[in-house]
């Protein structure tokens, strides 16, 4: 898919989920989410993810086992795939995956915190 055709579908979908969150009171579901994703990656239950925790999210979101990331086994918005897609090939290696926790962890304490995640939901 180009990277044209995939932008227009985030925008629309982008659109609806504006739509909809402008009509929601209730800002649950994205907690629901980012909670579900933490508890994903989170191994050890401490609430921020670690660089091997990381890692190992790769594996667990690779659902076709080929080894990279396409945008649809991809489990975070647009701008974060866009982000980890450092070669713009439409593809996210476990290298690019990896090096997204420097681009991530705002505070540089080598983890990865809810607060930091959760723009990319």
């Amino acid at each position: 898919m180009t990277r044209k055709i995939r932008f227009a579908i985030m925008l629309l979908c982008f659109a609806g989920g504006l739509q909809l969150t402008a009509c929601s009171d209730d800002d649950d579901d994205l907690e629901d989410i980012i909670d579900d994703r933490l508890d994903d990656l989170d191994i050890d239950d401490n609430l921020v993810i670690s660089r091997s925790e990381w890692h190992n999210g790769f594996i667990l979101f690779d659902d076709d086992e080929d080894l990279v990331l396409i945008f649809s086994e991809f489990r975070f918005n647009g701008a974060l795939f866009d982000l980890a897609d450092a070669n713009l090939d439409g593809l996210v290696t476990q290298t690019e995956w990896d090096n997204l926790v420097d681009r991530i962890d705002t505070n540089d304490n080598d983890r990865i915190e809810e607060s930091e995640l959760a723009p990319y939901f």
